[in-house]
């Protein structure tokens, strides 16, 4: 039976094909739209999210009121991390970062072409501890003393195979400044792209001022170390397990009572932001990343639904006035025996045979947008029907579900024929809106 409806169908599309051809693409386009809507939305929303930690990290938050109104900094004073552990309770571990583009020397190289030079954005001089709080991928070296010595580097895979052509570069020195040299200690494969944070080397957070000269770098650390007002380094912080980020911020205030600058005191509020709400929902200036705009993202959500709805509802059109041209075909199926149930089938496997090769064209259109996309968004956007399990059955579910619905409206439809009257051609009126019965003669 189900071989024999699968020839009917194919039979029907082949039969009508500018109808097939308007009904398939029309509906493929309005499922891609909404595809690529939804992979962008999804892409926004899992910024961190492979951090193994991430539902205990945050970020301290700075609001500074010195003007007529706060500015909010994704940086901090940087005396505040070392103090944070020992006060709060909750914390385990706070560590800073600060980044910054520095000119570095490569000596031994490439080749025999001499020194090389490069200009690297995305420098962070971290506390140790940051590799206990935030997930690096280590490929050489040992996360637990990768930055335990001075003048030690870290190094993602891209650069290394930038600087020397491999990856394999324990030990091996880059120049910071042509005069400070840092040790390869470990190598971590390359940061997500849908992160809040940007690294290509990572330092000691000391050198920051060793790298500043005899003269200069004694003077900024003294100043650093004492400065509660500057907004210098992004905090970090993981919390105990089981620990709250309301119980820390309620605690900020008896924080700056005892350990802050009672001149400023009064002018500052510190928060902790969870990491995983920083993309989303921080407000705050100095961001490595652009946060996300909730009004944007909610707007194309908007559009993603109502594209697909007027796409499901030009399909359901489209087959209703089209089952409406078959009157006869189910008249003499009918006569032969053929059951409601039998017809109901017949033009729910229809649709959503319809709607499946609509699927299968959305999915090739979303392959052939997604770099234009990527362009137009400056993300990394990827996705693989197979691979992706939870975007595979989002997008199966959407396809099934619209064939069901525009099929289940032309299925009751054509279901309630009366096989005597069509075959007569009297009294059936092709609309959309009703069939009546028809007149006898008085």
């Amino acid at each position: 039976m189900i071989k024999h409806y699968l020839k009917t169908a194919l039979r029907n599309l082949l039969k009508h094909k500018l109808f097939s051809f308007v009904n398939i693409l029309g509906l493929g386009l309005g499922m891609a739209c909404c595809f690529l809507i939804v992979i962008f939305v999804r892409y926004e929303f899992s910024f961190d999210q492979f951090q193994d930690k991430a539902d205990r990290v945050g970020r301290v938050t700075y609001t500074a009121s010195f003007g007529n109104s706060g500015t909010v900094l994704a940086r901090i004073p940087p005396p505040i991390a070392p103090l944070m552990p020992a006060f709060f309770p909750e914390v385990k571990y706070a560590a800073r970062m600060f980044p910054r583009s520095v000119s570095v020397e490569i000596k031994d190289g490439m080749g025999d072409k001499g020194p090389a030079r490069f200009e690297v954005e995305d420098v962070a001089f971290a506390d140790s501890n940051l590799l206990d709080i935030l997930t690096f991928e280590f490929t050489h070296g040992d996360p637990l003393t990768a930055l335990d010595q001075p003048f030690s580097l870290i190094i993602t895979e891209e650069m290394a195979n930038q600087f020397f052509g491999t990856t394999d570069v324990m030990g091996k020195t880059v120049h910071f400044l042509s005069a400070y040299p840092f040790r390869v200690s470990g190598v971590i494969k390359d940061h997500p792209d849908n992160s809040n944070l940007r690294f290509n080397l990572i330092v000691p957070y000391e050198n920051m001022f060793d790298i500043e000269g005899e003269s200069f770098g004694p003077v900024l650390r003294n100043n650093l170390t004492q400065n509660w007002v500057v907004s210098h380094s992004a905090t970090f912080v993981l919390l105990e397990e089981g620990a709250s980020f309301a119980a820390v911020n309620e605690r900020f205030p008896d924080f700056l009572a005892v350990h802050g600058n009672e001149q400023f005191r009064d002018n500052q509020e510190f928060s902790l932001m969870p990491l995983l709400a920083i993309h989303t929902q921080s407000q705050a200036s100095l961001e490595q990343v652009t946060p996300a705009n909730m009004n944007y993202l909610y707007l194309f959500i908007g559009i993603g639904l109502l594209t697909l709805i007027i796409a499901c509802i030009n399909f359901v059109n489209l087959s209703t006035a089209s089952s409406l041209s078959r009157a006869r075909e189910i008249g003499v199926r009918k006569a032969v025996g053929a059951g409601k149930e039998g017809i109901m089938g017949q033009f729910l496997g229809e649709s959503i045979l319809l709607s499946f090769l609509a699927f299968l064209v959305s999915m090739m259109l979303v392959q052939l947008l997604m770099p234009y996309l990527n362009d137009l968004t400056q993300r990394q956007l990827s996705f693989n029907l197979i691979s992706d399990a939870w975007l595979g059955l989002l997008f199966t579910a959407v396809f099934l579900v619209t064939g069901l619905l525009a099929g289940i409206y032309p299925a009751f439809f054509v279901a309630r024929f009366k096989p005597i009257h069509i075959l007569k051609g009297k009294g059936y009126s092709l609309s959309l809106i009703h069939i009546s019965e028809p007149t006898r003669p008085r």
